[in-house]
């Protein structure tokens, strides 16, 4: 993974970040693909890894996201939340 791909995709999360309400602290991994695919040019598939790579650097922080679980399949599937 590229650090232009680590950059572009910090950027999604903080415009997907100015676009969640006040009350919102956290952030999915959907919300930041939804605005990489809507950026332009859009972001390739490197998002999940690079803020994984953010976490692992100590910029962001990650926690399960279970609130949207409504299969057994959904629960092992790794849904983070990220702030």
């Amino acid at each position: 993974m590229s650090w232009q791909t680590t950059r572009r995709c910090t950027a999604q999360f903080l415009m997907s970040s100015r676009h969640r309400s006040a009350n919102s602290a956290a952030i999915s991994t959907d919300d930041v693909l939804a605005e990489a695919a809507a950026a332009d040019p859009p972001v390739d598939g490197g998002c999940p890894q690079a803020l994984g790579q953010l976490v692992d650097w100590g910029n962001l922080q990650s926690q399960p996201d279970t609130a949207r679980v409504a299969t057994i399949e959904d629960f092992y599937r790794k849904r983070l939340l990220y702030g």
